[in-house]
């Protein structure tokens, strides 16, 4: 086990392996979709851009991995000991590879669940030779979830701190879900943890019974948001960054 890792969570942690989705979209009738549609919109423009070796943070079941482009020459899955379909296991806080041995880091909804996000976000940069970038996004708005590894939300101006403190240039950063769509995935998910708290609950079709709610929340919330558009009020950010060719080492192994 990572030694640095090995103290803040451990392998027999089983609440940190959880079902996964292998898709990077889900559906149009999900009580998450507002959301979901947008951070798979983010993810593959900016891995359409990637070169090289992608290290993919917290990779989960690797739901992006389907927008490689034909330029990128390795996808190098990366996540804690219990997920399988890693390539390569750790903790993001002390990642097992060498200094500036990656060009592209993916890393979606990561952040909020490690109790360091500022080592995480250091060990990117470590990793990433120069000019290399990063592809990330995180909640602002969500509710508690992979309790108790549920740590952070983060605003765009916290993301900025953190990633240029780490020696990494902001290229980009866009809010996700933003007006209206935060009403509607609140609306969304206070109907659906209500529904897994009926007898039943889990069953397709006391789960079906609530379709409708998300389906119209869903048309609303971009009709609402087309007509009254926002951007200071969102479900969460993206970001994409680079690691400037003088940066030098951002960080150095014991």
């Amino acid at each position: 086990m990572n030694e640095a890792g090995a103290g803040i969570f451990q392998a027999s942690d089983s609440a940190r392996v959880l079902p996964r989705r292998k898709n990077p979209t889900v559906p149009f009738y999900w009580p998450e979709w507002v959301i979901q549609r947008e951070i798979a919109g983010q993810a593959r423009a900016a891995i359409a851009q990637a070169s090289g070796r992608v290290l993919d943070v917290g990779c989960g079941e690797r739901p992006f991995e389907c927008y490689r482009p034909p330029a990128v020459t390795q996808w190098i899955g990366f996540d804690v000991p219990e997920n399988p379909v890693a390539d390569v296991h750790g903790y993001a806080e002390s990642m097992p590879l060498p200094d500036a041995s990656v060009d592209f880091v993916v890393c979606t909804e990561v952040l909020e669940h490690v109790s360091e996000p500022a080592h995480v976000v250091r060990e990117i940069a470590r990793v990433l030779r120069p000019e290399g970038r990063v592809f990330l996004t995180t909640p602002f708005y969500w509710p508690l979830h992979e309790e108790p590894y549920d740590f952070y939300r983060f605003t765009p101006h916290g993301l900025r701190h953190l990633f240029e403190s780490a020696g990494l240039e902001i290229v980009r950063m866009d809010p996700m879900a933003a007006g209206f769509r935060v009403v509607a995935l609140a609306l969304n998910t206070c109907f659906n943890n209500f529904g897994k708290r009926l007898p039943w609950g889990e069953t397709p079709p006391v789960k079906a019974l609530f379709i409708p709610v998300y389906v119209v929340a869903n048309v609303a919330a971009l009709v609402l948001s087309a007509i009254f558009p926002s951007s200071n009020n969102a479900v969460g950010t993206a970001l994409l960054a680079r690691k400037p060719e003088a940066s030098g080492e951002t960080s150095s192994r014991a």
